[in-house]
């Protein structure tokens, strides 16, 4: 399927192929820049482009100078607002993983503050983000919470916020509609601070092991279930398809695994292409690719990846999910997890 000229390569080995043996066609950057057109494998007379640059998982380490700038304004700036209220700020999610990729992924930062900011500070604080969101260099926005000392110590879910801010909240800030006199919780939080807990780094202040506290797994289960059961709801896989396909393997992922670990999305993915049914499969390299693609997207580009999918070929997939999901579930030592689930879906409605 053409689609405004993209494309993708639908085998996954072609992806490695073409990383392996093009390393020579690379710019300054170690981009490679090469634009191939390659055979799709099990239908011989379709074509699809593959633009090959920058096309690179970036970390925290290697990310482009405009990324890391604009981060570090955000730190910078954050701390002048804050002042001695500040503990720390952390980052987290695939930026801190090794797995950003430009075109796609969100910028994540967990701020700590001593205790419970006022009203003026809240509203500052938020207004500084949305303001600073506005002039970031990427696709993807920023998203942000910030939190207390006591809310990170001692760990209650769904868990209190001070300020959020990501895309969904922009306008609401920028409008002046939010009461920041609300005390509020998110169950996602949960996912947040066990992602800074166990692969975050920290940007300003104090170290990650001094500041929080390890968070009941029960919890953190309960909060990647919720996106999940969105995922599978009705036809929700259809409104954004590469991003719900990795998410789907990383839960299962997440649920399949004796240890308590994290997964990025990309490790969610490459783990669903050795452990999923065969018949999946095709979807999940699709998923991979769009996900790992260099083509630059408008944002609203980016929920579909710019690119047409399978409505039959998504749905199968959601139902094979939905049944692993609830065979996994049964099994005694995640028997305790439901009750989790109930009070995340009602702290979102």
């Amino acid at each position: 399927h053409f689609l405004d000229g993209v494309v993708l390569v639908s085998q996954f080995h072609f992806y490695h192929y073409l990383t392996n043996t093009l390393c020579s066609q690379r710019d300054e950057n170690d981009c490679l820049t090469q634009q191939t057109v390659l055979p799709h494998t099990r239908h011989p007379n379709l074509w699809y482009t593959f633009t090959m640059a920058p096309n690179r998982p970036q970390s925290w380490k290697n990310c482009d100078t405009d990324i890391r700038e604009f981060i570090q304004e955000v730190v910078s700036s954050t701390a002048a607002v804050l002042g001695e209220e500040l503990t720390g700020v952390y980052l987290h999610g695939s930026l801190a993983m090794g797995s950003y990729y430009r075109p796609k992924s969100d910028i994540d930062l967990l701020v700590v503050v001593k205790s419970s900011l006022s009203t003026d500070s809240r509203k500052k604080i938020a207004e500084l983000f949305a303001s600073l969101a506005e002039r970031r260099p990427t696709v993807g926005n920023l998203e942000a919470s910030v939190v207390t000392n006591q809310a990170v110590k001692d760990f209650k879910h769904p868990c209190p916020f001070e300020v959020h801010y990501s895309s969904e909240w922009h306008e609401k800030i920028k409008q002046g509609t939010v009461d920041f006199s609300e005390n509020n919780t998110d169950a996602d939080l949960a996912s947040h601070v066990l992602y800074v807990v166990k692969r975050g780094i920290t940007l300003d202040g104090q170290e990650i092991e001094d500041v929080f506290s390890p968070i009941p797994w029960s919890y953190f289960v309960a909060s990647i279930l919720d996106d999940f059961y969105w995922i599978i709801t009705d036809e929700n896989i259809l409104k954004t398809p590469f991003y719900s396909i990795l998410n789907i393997c990383r839960v299962i992922q997440t649920l399949s695994q004796k240890e308590q670990n994290v997964f990025s999305k990309d490790e969610g993915g490459e783990w669903g292409l050795r452990m999923v049914p065969a018949q999946y499969k095709e979807s999940i390299e699709k998923a991979l690719l769009v996900y790992r693609s260099s083509r630059e997207l408008t944002y609203s580009q980016r929920r579909q990846g710019g690119v047409s999918w399978d409505k039959k070929q998504l749905l199968k997939l959601r139902d094979y999910a939905r049944k692993e999901v609830e065979n996994i579930l049964k099994k005694p030592a995640l028997s305790n997890i439901k009750k989790y689930v109930e009070v995340t879906n009602n702290d979102k409605n």
